[in-house]
C-alpha cells in the first residue's frame, strides 16, 4: 500500500483525486497548501506526491518539487496543472518546468479517472 500526498488549492480537485484513487488501496493525505503538505512530508513517509503547480498561497508546486527533493529524493512526483486564468500556454510551461525540476510525470487538468490511475500505477511500479 502506497502513501500518496495530494496538494492542490482547489478542494474539488483533491476530492476527485481521492474518489478516483480510493479503490486502489492507497493511503491518501490531502492538503490545500503546499507549505502544510511539505511540513507533513518531513515527518511522514511519502511514496508519491501529486501536486498542483499554480497555487496562490505560500510556495507553489515548482518550489514544492525542489524542496521535497532535498529530504525525500526517492519520492515519485506527478505534477498537475490547469494553467490558472492564463490557460494553455502557462499550463504547458508549468508542466514542462515541473519535469525539469524532477517530476517524473505531468498531467493537465481536467483529467479522466483512467488517465490519473494509469499514471499513478506506472509511477508506483
Amino acid at each position: 500500500m502506497a502513501e500518496i500526498l495530494v496538494i492542490d488549492d482547489e478542494s474539488d480537485i483533491t476530492e476527485v483525486i481521492q474518489l478516483y484513487l480510493e479503490e486502489s488501496n492507497h493511503q491518501l493525505k490531502c492538503f490545500s497548501s503546499a507549505t502544510e503538505g511539505l511540513e507533513w512530508s518531513k515527518t511522514n513517509e511519502v511514496d508519491l506526491l501529486i501536486t498542483d503547480i499554480l497555487m496562490p498561497d505560500g510556495i507553489n508546486g515548482l518550489e514544492l518539487i525542489a524542496d521535497i527533493r532535498e529530504f525525500r529524493p526517492n519520492v515519485k512526483i506527478l505534477a498537475i496543472s490547469g494553467g490558472g486564468e492564463s490557460g494553455g500556454i502557462v499550463k504547458a510551461m508549468a508542466l514542462e518546468t515541473a519535469i525539469e525540476l524532477g517530476a517524473e510525470n505531468a498531467l493537465s487538468k481536467p483529467f479522466t479517472k483512467d488517465e490519473l490511475v494509469r499514471r499513478v500505477d506506472k509511477l508506483l511500479k
